[in-house]
């Protein structure tokens, strides 16, 4: 759109040629069930888990769930669109009373002012919600999926031998598991939670702030995982 405005005095035909198809590709961008097509493809990958948890060592939950902000490490907590992450593990805690939970995330944000780890910010939604402090390991260094992975593996008193549960959103699930594998989680067991895509969306479907998610978040994980395959991460 900029380079059909730039071109305005000197083509005028080209100029609205360009503009007209600019319009009609960012148009196009909000139609779902395209970028819904490919989420699908990503979160079905790992969709049947266990429904009898009781044989597992516990759970390991990914990070992305808790918004940094002032007040956030010591007493308002705020989750994102994430928050499955956190909250259906909360639930099993209570049905299977042997689990236990490993929270992996540090500053992922890559900010120029470090920030407290989301561990710290996990560790205070847990004990609020009542969470027994010796049920819950926190991992706080790692920046990336291939970190929660590596750095959760040295934990202390962690054998990632024994059946353990991988708790993520399910479009972050293959990437996730794929690091968890090469760090060597030989017994992990996909538990996927958030799914975003739709079980029957409508071919004609529109709405271009959903669809520019949907894409976003699309990119961002195929990204992911052609780096980490090119990279041997997975």
């Amino acid at each position: 759109m900029l380079l059909g405005l730039a071109l305005t005095r000197l083509a005028s035909r080209v100029s609205r040629a360009v503009q007209a198809i600019s319009l009609a590709l960012l148009l196009s961008l909000g139609f779902e069930a395209l970028p819904d097509a490919i989420l699908k493809e990503l979160e079905w990958s790992y969709v049947h888990a266990p429904a009898d948890l009781s044989g597992y060592v516990g759970m390991v939950i990914l990070g992305g769930v808790f918004v940094p902000g002032e007040w956030a490490d010591a007493r308002d907590i705020t989750v994102n669109d994430a928050a499955e992450r956190a909250l259906v593990p909360l639930g099993l805690l209570r049905k299977f009373t042997d689990l236990r939970i490993i929270f992996s995330g540090g500053d992922g944000h890559r900010s120029t002012a470090p920030l407290r780890p989301e561990s710290d910010r996990a560790r205070v939604f847990f004990d609020a919600m009542g969470v027994a402090p010796d049920r819950v390991i926190y991992e706080g260094a790692s920046k990336t999926t291939a970190e929660n992975a590596f750095f959760s593996s040295r934990l202390t008193g962690v054998n990632i031998r024994e059946p353990w549960l991988l708790v993520t959103s399910a479009w972050h699930m293959p990437r996730s598991i794929a690091a968890f594998h090469k760090a060597g989680w030989s017994n992990i067991t996909a538990l996927p939670v958030d799914f975003r895509s739709s079980a029957d969306m409508p071919t004609l479907s529109y709405s271009l702030n959903r669809s520019l998610s949907l894409w976003r978040i699309v990119l961002h994980e195929y990204a992911g995982l052609v780096w980490y395959r090119v990279n041997g991460i997975a």
